[in-house]
């Protein structure tokens, strides 16, 4: 009997290995940060809500190394929804990547550097759970982004105004 429950613990655990590989794969083949349009959630966020869903911490750290820029991105949003401890080495390891990402919410398409991606939504996500941003966290992510190729909007809203 202990066999039995030992190969169906293994059996599980293989299937949700492969799930959290098929759902990356999924958000990869469509290749868009998706949020919401006029008929509801578009089918990349549905993939992003069964990513937070099934993906351990560590899953989406590791998934913060893709190659593709959208999975980088749901997996960074996927981190601060999980109130994960260290978002500044969720920062740093989205602020190498280069690729833009478009990022189709209602109905506006971004071009985004997961940088801008990751900042935004913290921001974001901070003030819908009417939570503090951290400050620290903030001027940090500051003296990083002004050094990359990020929107003239961001580069306003960051660097210190010349008055």
């Amino acid at each position: 009997m202990k066999t039995i429950y030992l190969l169906f613990c293994l059996i599980s655990f293989a299937s949700f290995a492969q799930s959290v590989e098929e759902i990356t794969k999924r958000i990869s083949e469509i290749n868009e940060v998706q949020f919401y349009g006029q008929a509801g959630e578009y089918t990349n966020f549905k993939n992003y809500k069964n990513l937070l869903e099934n993906a351990t911490n560590q899953e989406l750290l590791k998934l913060l190394d893709n190659d593709n820029s959208v999975v980088v991105c749901y997996s960074s949003l996927a981190l601060i929804h999980k109130d994960y401890s260290d978002l500044k080495l969720v920062f740093d390891k989205v602020s190498i990547v280069n690729e833009y990402v478009d990022v189709l919410s209602g109905c506006t398409i971004s071009n985004e550097l997961p940088a801008e991606f990751f900042y935004f939504i913290y921001i974001e996500e901070m003030r819908s759970r009417k939570l503090n941003v951290d400050d620290s966290l903030i001027k940090y992510m500051h003296s990083k982004l002004i050094d990359l190729d990020i929107s003239d909007y961001l580069k306003n809203l960051i660097s210190p105004s010349k008055n």
